[in-house]
């Protein structure tokens, strides 16, 4: 839109008529991002969701924080020695002003734990979806982050159209077919196939991850959703 009246902005009918967001919300969204950079190089962006992240990715993986029987994560204690809540953060985030008390302020906030009353362990209650949290904007950061995602792997691959070597891999399986007697137990049976592919896709990038930050690196990666149409 902004193509088609340069130096011009653009109007917020426009854009509530092809994102189908009210003009409240866009109000809100556009006087909190800079457009002049993708959504995950934003440092906002990365402050609020990668920290969550990593927490919760070490404590779903790692296996010194899974039960040795069950290979489900532990509930942890906030502090002491050993494994504990505040050494997870530690362990997980590098990022100075991440503390372990606001963490777990808003991972509650989220419904990922719950503090135990009687043991006053902190518990991970919810293991999927850890991308998005219960905010109207927070899930609208991640989906427009997914649509960029694939914007940006569709025009690589026109781009690359005449060379198959250097094209993204970009598919699609669906059918259309499904019974809506069979939804539900569809909807089930993907979430949990996706949810394995999901564990297996951490084992391959893991020997391709560096273990610090640099000013060298990129984002990269496969996208998974669910979707009905």
């Amino acid at each position: 839109l902004q193509k088609e009246a340069p130096g011009r902005n653009v109007a917020l009918t426009k854009l509530g008529s092809i994102t189908d967001l009210d003009t409240r919300t866009l109000t809100r969204i556009r006087s909190k991002y800079d457009f002049n950079q993708p959504i995950h190089s934003d440092s906002r962006f990365l402050k609020g969701f990668t920290p969550g992240f990593k927490v919760l990715d070490l404590w779903i993986n790692d296996k010194k924080y899974l039960d040795d029987l069950s290979r489900e994560p532990i509930p942890l204690p906030l502090s002491g020695n050993g494994n504990s809540f505040e050494s997870l953060v530690a362990e997980a985030v590098s990022a100075r002003g991440v503390t372990a008390t606001s963490m777990l302020q808003r991972l509650k906030e989220n419904r990922f734990v719950r503090v135990n009353r009687s043991t006053g362990e902190i518990e991970l209650v919810k293991k999927e979806y850890i991308f998005l949290s219960s905010d109207q904007l927070d899930m609208i950061d991640i989906g427009f982050s997914a649509i960029a995602s694939l914007a940006t792997t569709v025009a690589h691959n026109i781009n690359n159209a005449a060379n198959e070597a250097t094209r993204f891999y970009q598919r699609g399986c669906w059918t259309y077919r499904l019974s809506k007697e069979n939804q539900i137990e569809f909807q089930n049976v993907m979430r949990t196939f996706l949810h394995e592919v999901d564990k297996k896709t951490k084992n391959v990038m893991l020997p391709y991850e560096d273990k610090q930050e640099e000013s060298n690196q990129i984002t990269a990666g496969i996208s998974m959703f669910y979707f009905e149409d």
